[in-house]
């Protein structure tokens, strides 16, 4: 796992991928028999301190780093389409991708839209950016998936392969 998230936070600052990398270590010593799932989505997801907002987390939180300090790994229910625009918006302002993303018709995501189609649209944005969305079969009904640039995605591809993670770009 950690050649996995060295690859992952390879674009980053210094002092981000040391926050991440110390998050990783504090949450397997927490849980040393964690699922490689659920410790990649709570090392790679950045939620804001629930404590300091008790009425709920303020309108588009994913795009203030005093919030939300990282986020780079996507993960939804397999019918929450809209959940993927603001999860790529969040990744993206993370790796410092331009162009901020929302769907690519700009009409809003609607409910009956599936989520495959949501990661299809996302997908085709991300290849513009010289990006690959990388879908993790997590063996569940939820989707998950990070995004890898070009030139990483071999070895971050054969990372997961290595973790026993099946991957395939979307």
């Amino acid at each position: 796992m950690n050649e996995l998230l060295h690859l992952l936070t390879e674009p980053l600052q210094e002092g981000l991928k040391n926050q991440i990398l110390e998050r990783f270590r504090a949450l397997q010593l927490e849980d040393p028999f964690r699922d490689v799932f659920d410790l990649l989505r709570d090392t790679l997801q950045d939620f804001p301190e629930l404590e300091r907002y008790p009425q709920g987390w303020p309108p588009g939180w994913w795009l203030e780093p005093n919030l939300s300090r990282w986020w780079l790994c996507l993960s939804v229910d397999w019918k929450a389409s809209e959940e993927v625009a603001w999860q790529i918006q969040a990744i993206s302002r993370t790796l410092e991708l331009t162009g901020g993303y929302s769907n690519l018709s700009g009409e809003p995501v609607l409910e009956q839209t599936q989520v495959l189609d949501a990661l299809k649209h996302a997908s085709h944005w991300l290849r513009w950016r010289d990006c690959h969305l990388v879908l993790l079969e997590s063996g569940g009904d939820d989707y998950m998936a990070v995004i890898v640039p070009h030139p990483r995605l071999e070895a971050v591809r054969d990372a997961f392969k290595r973790l026993g993670v099946n991957s395939s770009l979307v």
